[in-house]
Parts: structure tokens; sequence; C-alpha cells
């Protein structure tokens, strides 16, 4: 098993207004979080820190305190091995312990009438699990010299006024995330020259996305009804004949349940009818080598070239000029 270090980025906000789909959701400016971002690095298997949060809230009835990190996009590869766990000390509850990629939604806690303050224990860490050579990791370097943000998040759900808790009849919705990892001889490539498709179960395409820097991200999907959902993720071939295009096909399997009058969902993966831990990952190959900017070492050399060779005409006609000159 390789020792070698990790480097993590761990910061929190406190946005003035959550989810747009849900007006009910909402913060009030009088409301803080008290406490020391994260700024890990150079972590070790076996390392980890906490940071300790208190969260003040003015509120009459008893409420639902929400919690989430919010990892952004382009920074997901640490997600996959960091472990993070989360408790209230105060009251001996244990709210999540895994890795931060498989955190739920939102971890919640009921606040009660008159209770104004929360504290949270946050600890980031790392197993020892790091380095062994898998399908994610080949050459036991995947996690070397990254880096994860990630955005805490605090809110809560107040009704403008009283009225009937979580219908469990009518649970509400739950929103999912689908995306992609891009690779291109072994680097994310930059711009979005490549494209990617979703398709449901039945094969019905219902998202196209280009590549953003190495990350793929699917628009949200909606789910209102307990069940499980099959989606395709696939890379549209290019027309490169240099290039060869992953053809791999990776099964979205999204599972719907109830759960405190709301709908919450899993997600896990499959390629080739087989279990994928991880982001689904397209790598493409380049028989040409590739500048820093993935452009063909070829094509930057042909342009040279055509400089150079502009370059030596007007030089050598000015010098026949000058010397037509001079005679």
């Amino acid at each position: 098993m390789a020792a070698f270090a990790l480097a993590a980025l761990l910061c929190f906000c406190m946005p003035s207004a959550a989810y747009a789909d849900d007006a009910s959701i909402k913060l009030k400016g009088s409301d803080t979080v008290e406490g020391t971002p994260f700024s890990v690095s150079n972590m070790f298997p076996g390392d980890s820190v906490t940071n300790e949060y208190t969260v003040k809230i003015s509120h009459v009835n008893a409420i639902t305190l929400h919690y989430h990190a919010d990892i952004r996009s382009g920074y997901e590869i640490l997600a996959e091995v960091l472990k993070v766990k989360v408790t209230l000390p105060d009251k001996g509850i244990e709210l999540y312990d895994g890795l931060m990629r498989d955190m739920p939604a939102s971890l919640d806690h009921v606040m009660a009438a008159g209770e104004n303050e929360l504290k949270y224990s946050i600890t980031v860490y790392l197993d020892t699990s790091v380095g062994n050579i898998t399908e994610l990791d080949p050459d036991g370097k995947r996690y070397m010299r990254q880096k994860l943000i990630a955005d805490f998040r605090w809110w809560y759900l107040e009704e403008e006024e009283p009225g009937p808790g979580p219908d469990p009849e009518n649970p509400a919705p739950v929103f999912v995330k689908l995306g992609a990892e891009k690779t291109l001889n072994g680097k994310h490539p930059r711009g979005h020259s490549y494209t990617f498709l979703l398709r449901d179960g039945h094969g019905n395409l219902l998202q196209t996305q280009n590549n953003n820097r190495g990350w793929v991200e699917f628009d949200s999907l909606g789910f209102h009804s307990a069940g499980e959902y099959l989606f395709y993720v696939t890379e549209q071939a290019g027309t490169s004949s240099h290039i060869k295009y992953d053809g791999s096909e990776y099964k979205a399997i999204v599972t719907v349940t109830a759960h405190n009058g709301s709908y919450i969902a899993s997600v896990r993966y499959e390629k080739n009818d087989r279990q994928y831990e991880g982001t689904p990952v397209f790598k493409n190959i380049s028989d040409f080598p590739l500048a820093g900017d993935n452009t063909p070492l070829l094509l930057y050399g042909v342009m040279f070239i055509t400089a150079l060779a502009l370059l030596l005409l007007l030089l050598f006609k000015k010098r026949k000029r000058k010397e037509k000159y001079d005679e």
C-alpha cells in the first residue's frame, strides 16, 4: 500500500437562498454559522482533522435543519477516497460517517421549539485504502497532487404559516445529478470537444452535454415516485481518425424511496454488467503526442515550419530588394 500524501482544501458558505425549486426553504440574515473553514494539506493514510461549527437559528416552532457538503465541479476525484464524519457531539448523535462522494443529499436533525443553537463536529480523514491498484486507479497514482473543494451548507424548512407536517401520502420530490470524468491519454482535456449522451432505460435520448475541462455534468433529474430507474451514459464517437474513442456504456441505477415525508435517492453504476465503483470514466487515446492543451504536437510542428518558411521568404525578398537598390 502506497503511503503518499493528498492535498485537500475544504471551505463552507452560507448562501442567502437555497433551492429555487422550493421557495419555502430559506435562510434568514440573522442566522449564522460559526467555525473555521477547513484548510487541509499533505494528508497521509490515517490522518484526520476535526473542526466544530455552531449553527445559530432564530425560530419559534420546531424545524428540521439540513446539512450537506457540495463538492465543486472539477474537484470530485478525492471524494472517492476522502471520508467525512459528521456528529452532534452535545447530543451523542452521528449523522454520517463515510466517503464524501456518498454523502446523502441532506443530513437532517429536528431542532425543538426554543432550541436556537446546534453544534456540529466534522472530521475529514483518510483511511489506509488509498493507493491500491483498482480499475479506477490502475497505476495507484490517481489521487496524487489532487485537490478537493467543497462548500459546507446548512438550511432549514420553515412554514410561512403554521401548517401540517410532511405528508407521507405525497412525499416531496428528490433531484439527482449524473456525471462522468473524461481523459485523453490519461489527462483531462481542455475545451468542450467531446460529447456525452444520457439515455433512459428504454434508450430514449434525454440530454446531451460536452466535456468541461475533464468533467461532464448532466442537468438534474427529478423523481416524484419511489422505484428503480435506469439510465445509460455514453460518449458520442467523434470524427478524428487519430483518436480512439471510448465506447464504454455505464448503467446508472437510481433507487428512490420515501422517508419522513420526502423521497431520497441513491445511485450505483454498472459497467459491462459488473458493479462499478466511483465516477464513470471515459478514456480516449490519441496516436499523436499531445501538447499541454491537447493539440497534436504535429500540428504545432507544421505551423512552426510554415511560419519559418514565410519568415525566410520575407528575408530573401528584402535582401533582393537591397541588392537591387545598391546596384
